[in-house]
């Protein structure tokens, strides 16, 4: 018998063919989609009542504990420019201007009274602004409001109200609570710890400034959406549906729209990735890095729209010797304040870092430890510690005082940056006492006592949440309670001096007058006194004693505001006249030309000084500047329209005349 016989493979074709089939065989094995890697399952909620009872018992404790702030009005800070003032919000066209106008104004009529800039708004929040919009519609519709008066308009002529705007922040809070429920049960924690840490995240006293406040609402919308991102995102690494893909975008877009805090979303997609594959290995972590990037690019942009919009020149009062010491300061001021909420303020005092102070740099040190402590027992405190850790440092990043925002003129710390971080850090404070729990406890015990722990701080944190919606009641309440706790807050004082100013002016009664504007006097004063900056109170006393004519005093505030702004020839102007008006002619004249020589021109020269004379009652005086002004500078609308305020008051000084005052 041959020993080189061939059967099957005897065809000349056979082995192309077999070489093919390997060929296309190892191709197959390349292009198979790979099996899904397994991930942390979710948790699966209770069966029947166990499953809905504490959603429902979390959202009627919320409604119960935020009910007082539904009788609030509006406050005097940021509430003005987003709301009650806000032209873009009762216009029926003004939804373009909110989408629009970012870094211009399309028309004069969303402008705001000297709107710096040129600028409707100085922050770029479409959303929350459009829900704004939203909301007065429906009182347009049901409350017949006028849609070409403010909110606060139609407040004062009985249309509507500040219960509304206030409702729907308390209804959106309860939802957030709602979501992170089902979005921590979708990151695998136990049920337990789920609703422990939602529950006192929805009622702790810090989250007042948030919820209370009705111009603090893009921190719960901007929350919603950045919690529906991740949870999409999630749902996405378990499903790998591309629809699930584009959806998360457009929901980190939506959070980016409400507030641009919600930057920091593509590095918790990054940590979410690895608590889920419980991986570090570089194929994940390349795989993670290239999910992120286009979140990564909304977030740059966002970030440039926002340093655009909001970048204004500002006194930060911060060297660079002590910002290495905020960062630490921050990040151990809020636990602490968590744990403890006692003194807590709408504005905060602001810190005075001394690099030479060895207590400025324990919170440098305890930060280090505490970090060295976390990595070495990282692993028995588990992938959802080292996730919340991630969430509060993560989300707080934006606010540590890496860079300058224009809040930092006031206080490096505020409650309502508490928002965001409260998730991570509420998560860690139950993963504590759990496992204190599983440590310490008898298991048939440990659950109820330690859901016992959990109820009591609920409930002393809430009845204290409810006592605490009443700072927002007004402006007067709200500065009120900052300067009880902060006396050095300027913005507490110029705001309280604004409302008493007004009050005079309209007030009937003259001793009543002169003692509300004595009072703002005193305030602006107090403001001069902290901030030296900045010459607006100055400004303002010295109206008031012109008005008043008080003439010792305003030569002595003007004689303080010319020695601290010596180039502002308004103060030398405000000298003069209390100098003519004591008597004393020869410095009179000199402070006027002080005051002339600082003039841009001739005709800004005579407008001054037209107003000086205006404002201490020389209306012959005034009416002959003012006019020699309008000569030289003919067509100038603002001395127009000071010749038309002069011929009004001359129009009441004659009244008064023949009526014998």
């Amino acid at each position: 018998m041959n020993s080189f016989q061939f059967t099957d493979t005897l065809h000349p074709m056979a082995t192309i063919r077999n070489y093919k089939d390997r060929r296309q065989e190892a191709r197959n094995q390349q292009t198979t989609p790979e099996q899904p890697q397994e991930l942390i399952p979710p948790t699966t909620p209770p069966a029947g009542w166990k499953r809905w009872a504490p959603l429902l018992a979390i959202v009627l404790l919320v409604l119960i504990v935020f009910a007082p702030s539904v009788d609030n009005d509006f406050v005097s800070w940021d509430d003005d420019h987003y709301l009650f003032d806000n032209h873009q919000v009762h216009y029926d066209d003004g939804i373009k201007s909110i989408w629009f106008d970012v870094f211009t104004h399309a028309e004069k009529k969303f402008l705001r009274p000297n709107a710096e800039r040129g600028r409707v708004s100085h922050q770029y929040y479409p959303l929350v602004f459009t829900l704004y919009w939203i909301e007065f519609r429906f009182h347009v519709w049901f409350n017949d409001a006028d849609p070409n008066k403010t909110i606060r308009q139609n407040i004062d002529d009985g249309k509507m109200t500040a219960a509304s705007f206030h409702m729907v922040s308390i209804v959106l809070h309860a939802l957030n609570c709602i979501l992170l429920i089902w979005c921590f049960r979708a990151l695998g924690m136990s049920n337990w710890i789920a609703w422990a840490a939602v529950i006192l995240f929805a009622i702790h006293p810090m989250q007042v400034a948030s919820v209370a406040w009705a111009a603090e609402r893009k921190n719960i919308i901007s929350l919603m959406f950045y919690i529906l991102s991740l949870m999409t995102y999630i749902k996405l690494r378990r499903e790998g549906k591309w629809w699930q893909y584009l959806l998360s975008l457009v929901l980190f877009q939506a959070a980016l729209f409400s507030k641009t805090v919600s930057l920091t979303l593509p590095i918790m997609l990054f940590f979410t990735d690895r608590l889920l594959e419980r991986s570090w290995s570089f194929t994940s972590v390349r795989r993670s890095l290239v999910r992120v990037v286009p979140f990564l690019i909304l977030s740059c942009i966002a970030a440039g729209t926002t340093i655009k919009v909001e970048d204004r020149q500002r006194s930060i009062p911060l060297t660079e010797a002590q910002r290495p010491f905020i960062p630490c300061a921050s990040l151990l001021f809020y636990p602490s304040k968590m744990l403890l909420p006692t003194d807590l303020s709408p504005v905060y005092r602001l810190w005075q870092p001394d690099p030479q102070s060895l207590v400025w740099s324990l919170p440098i040190l305890i930060t280090l430890a505490l970090g060295g402590l976390i990595i070495w027992f990282r692993k028995r405190l588990g992938p959802h510690f080292i996730w919340a850790l991630f969430m509060y440092g993560v989300t707080m990043c934006p606010m540590l005082g890496f860079k300058n925002i224009n809040y930092f003129q006031f206080a490096f710390v505020a409650d309502h940056y508490f928002y965001h971080g409260a998730v991570g850090l509420f998560v860690l404070l139950v993963i504590c006492i759990d496992k204190l729990r599983v440590r310490f406890i008898n298991t048939e015990q440990g659950i109820n006592i330690t859901t016992g722990i959990v109820c009591a701080l609920a409930l002393l944190w809430g009845i204290q949440t409810a006592g605490y919606c009443n700072v927002w009641q007004d402006a007067e309440t709200f500065w009120a309670r900052t300067i009880e706790k902060n006396d050095t807050c300027w913005p507490a004082y110029f705001n309280t001096a604004n409302a008493r100013a007004k009050s005079a002016q309209q007030e009937k009664d003259p001793k009543e007058r002169e003692r509300l504007f004595d009072e703002a006097a005193e305030r602006y004063a107090r403001v001069a006194e902290i901030q030296t900056q900045i010459t607006q109170p100055f400004v303002q006393i010295l109206r008031i004693r012109s008005a008043q004519r008080k003439w010792p005093e305003l030569l002595e505030a003007s004689t303080l505001a010319v020695r601290r702004f010596p180039h502002i020839a308004d103060f030398h102007g405000f000298m003069a006249v209390a100098y003519e008006n004591l008597g004393d002619k020869d410095k009179a004249v000199e402070r006027y030309v002080s005051a002339s020589k600082m003039a841009a021109n001739k005709a800004n020269s005579d407008a001054r000084q037209g107003r000086f004379c205006s404002a201490v009652g020389e209306y012959n005086k005034a009416g002959s500047f003012l006019q020699k002004a309008y000569k030289l500078k003919k067509g100038d609308e603002t001395i127009a329209q000071t010749l038309k305020n002069l011929t009004e008051k001359i129009t009441v000084a004659r009244e008064k005349c023949k009526a014998g005052k």
